[in-house]
């Protein structure tokens, strides 16, 4: 929610989804309706549920140019060090404040 209230602040229109398999639905609507997302950021790992890392693959398979952008709060996790390698466009660390979350908007935005 506080990732969406920044973003709405920064003048983006929101959906959020809860996990992995909410995510691909959503954009899978979205890209079908010729409307695809600008930008999607995803969660590493959700616990229980389908993570960034899965839902990335799955949308680069109908998607090779959506802008994916990987949030974690685990920094040395591997995949943020070769994000682009596993389908993100770049990555964020948590927490972030709305000045950072601008900087990588503005960064492959």
């Amino acid at each position: 929610d506080v990732v969406s209230d920044m973003l709405r602040h920064l003048g983006h229109i929101v959906e959020s989804a809860a996990h992995g398999e909410e995510a691909i639905e959503k954009y899978k609507t979205a890209f079908a309706a010729k409307n695809p997302f600008d930008i999607a950021i995803m969660d590493l790992t959700i616990p229980g549920k389908m993570g960034g890392r899965e839902a990335a693959k799955i949308i680069r398979q109908f998607d090779p140019n959506a802008y994916l952008i990987v949030s974690s709060g685990y920094s040395d996790d591997a995949i943020l060090n070769k994000q682009y390698e596993h389908g993100f466009s770049a990555y964020i660390n948590k927490p972030y404040d709305i000045a950072e979350l601008s900087r990588v908007l503005k960064s492959i935005g």
